[in-house]
């Protein structure tokens, strides 16, 4: 018994790129495991400079203030997979 969702003959090449087309930011078709990687590592360290009671709490774990800890996190979004 195969997918109840995936029904023979129809292709969903076309619908998949039209729904990742629509959105601005997703991925495409041809995004590589390593940029798929960046892009979440980038947006996970944007939401953190966001949230302010994150950035709080990581500036309380390190010792530092609250600017620095802005700036450190922005220079990760350079290259943000690069071992430190």
């Amino acid at each position: 018994m195969g997918d109840p969702f995936v029904r023979p003959g129809l292709e969903y090449q076309p619908l998949i790129e039209e729904v990742l087309l629509k959105n601005e930011g997703t991925i495409t078709v041809e995004t590589t495991k390593e940029e798929w990687l960046r892009n979440q590592h980038r947006d996970t360290l944007a939401a953190m400079i966001q949230n302010r009671d994150e950035l709080m709490y990581l500036c309380l774990a390190e010792n530092v203030p609250p600017a620095k800890m802005e700036r450190i996190l922005l220079e990760r979004m350079v290259d943000p997979v690069k071992k430190r």
